[in-house]
């Protein structure tokens, strides 16, 4: 069965030119033809308009013809014959004409009607692609000319423009996850570099966010943006996180880790972490001796042992979990008494340390004045150590959190840091910036700050190196860092 129509082949738009004072003209144009699939013949027929040679009034006149094949399989054509009186350009090209280019392709097929000339006159494309040509992204200027009964040349230009508006592809690693390089708060990232596709295969890719790789990274999370652009000025973007854990803990340093007391009076002497604890210091900077906590104390002997004084109490711990006071005595019959200490720290990141201390109550100054661990015997507990003793520092036994911001400006910085601060309590303090492994880099301020006054530095860092540091005010009960740059 046919259901197939026949294919035309139609006229383009004529346009006549009259003088002045006429109203019609005698136009002959070429009558549309089509061809068919099948035998048979393709009927022609005239639906609308006037036929060639006949007489057109002025103005447009639309002329249709139908094609019917044998199997009556029908389609249609249409043209316009315009009369115009006055002095018409000889060839007339279409207005510019702007287009998308199609998905994924750096062009656009583009097809237009041919320019028109008077009388009738062929027209010939001498510059550009031509209609149904696939045009580049961008302006292309396409040329037309004719010649007139008189032999002169005459032409017509228009543009064709595709815009392109397709954003690039862009595909960002996955998110990182690395450890701290040891001794330091953060470690050197290295990642695979996004990637991007356009179609017009010309694209640009810039961070626009981050450190980049290859960059010393902190301990935390870094968010890392790149931004893909093409020639067209069309972006997109693509995130990733950089996160660079703290696995390394603390290291406590003891001044001391045995103590004696003679004699077994049955009073009590006091252990503090202030008057045992040298130092501690971490990879991260924030750590010190003043996180430190008595997580538990434990004795050899049992609390009310066989001429031991029948007391009890022989372990308290304060509330602060700083200090312990313990009863010098030890039981009659035994090898003497031993206090085994522990002490515990955490810094920001949950990395705890743990340390001893062992205070010993001898049975006699003979030769039993070396007293024996044989064990703990029973257990008082302290304070478990935690991370929020470092982010919220105040003075010793207090209840109140002296915490406050610290304002760093412009961050990034160059040769200049500015540091704005307002005090909620009357401190000295010191203002110091450290870098990322715990090195005091250099001292900003030391002095008396006034509660809820605000303070600000322009401080002179044009020698120090370009990397991170951590901006650190403290005091009795002041504390408080932030992260700043110098680029």
């Amino acid at each position: 069965m046919d259901d197939q129509p026949p294919v035309p082949s139609c006229s383009e738009d004529i346009m006549v030119i009259i003088a002045e004072g006429e109203t019609e003209a005698t136009v002959n144009y070429t009558v549309p033809g089509a061809v068919d699939n099948c035998s048979g013949g393709v009927k022609i027929e005239l639906v609308e308009g006037i036929k060639t040679g006949g007489i057109f009034p002025q103005g447009v006149t639309p002329v249709t013809y139908r094609f019917t094949d044998a199997n009556d399989n029908t389609t249609t054509c249409s043209f316009d014959v315009t009369v115009e009186t006055g002095t018409a350009p000889v060839i007339t090209c279409p207005e510019n004409i702007t287009v998308k280019a199609e998905q994924g392709k750096c062009g656009a097929t583009v097809d237009y009607k041919l320019p028109t000339a008077i009388d009738n006159l062929q027209v010939v494309l001498k510059d550009g692609l031509g209609p149904g040509a696939i045009f580049p992204v961008g302006t292309t200027v396409e040329t037309y000319s004719t010649t007139d009964n008189e032999g002169v040349n005459h032409s017509c230009s228009f543009s064709i423009t595709v815009e392109d508006t397709e954003p690039p592809r862009i595909s960002c690693p996955n998110n990182v996850e690395v450890k701290n390089e040891s001794g330091k708060c953060g470690a050197v990232v290295t990642y695979k570099m996004p990637t991007a596709e356009d179609n017009c295969n010309d694209v640009t890719m810039e961070a626009t966010q981050g450190l980049g790789s290859g960059s010393f990274f902190p301990v935390g999370t870094t968010i890392e943006e790149y931004t893909a652009t093409d020639k067209a000025g069309n972006t997109v973007h693509c995130q990733f996180t950089v996160t660079v854990k703290d696995v390394e803990p603390p290291v406590i340093e003891l001044k001391k880790s045995v103590t004696t007391k003679w004699p077994p009076n049955h009073k009590p002497f006091t252990i503090s972490v202030e008057n045992y604890v040298k130092s501690v210091t971490d990879n991260c900077p924030e750590t010190s001796v003043d996180q430190v906590v008595i997580e538990k104390v434990s004795s050899d002997e049992e609390k009310n042992g066989t001429g031991d004084g029948n007391t009890t109490n022989d372990i308290v711990i304060s509330d602060d979990c700083r200090s312990v006071q313990l009863l010098a005595e030890r039981k009659g019959n035994s090898n003497g008494r031993v206090y085994t200490i522990h002490f515990a720290v955490s810094d920001v990141n949950g990395n705890v340390t743990k340390a001893q201390i062992k205070a010993k109550i001898a049975h006699d100054q003979g030769k039993n004045s070396n007293a024996v661990d044989d064990g703990p015997n029973y257990t008082v507990r302290g304070c478990e150590p935690s991370s929020e003793r470092v982010q919220h520092l105040g003075p010793e036994n207090s209840e109140n959190d002296f915490q406050s911001d610290i304002n760093p400006y412009p961050n990034p910085f160059n040769s200049t840091l500015g540091v704005n601060y307002t005090p909620i309590v009357d401190d000295k303090v010191s203002l110091d910036l450290y870098s990322l492994t715990g090195a005091r880099v250099k001292n900003l301020f030391d002095g008396d700050l006034k509660a809820n006054q605000t303070y600000t530095w322009r401080i002179d860092v044009h020698e120090i190196e370009k990397q991170i540091y951590l901006l650190v005010i403290k005091g009795k009960s002041t504390y408080a860092t932030r992260k700043v740059i110098k680029n």
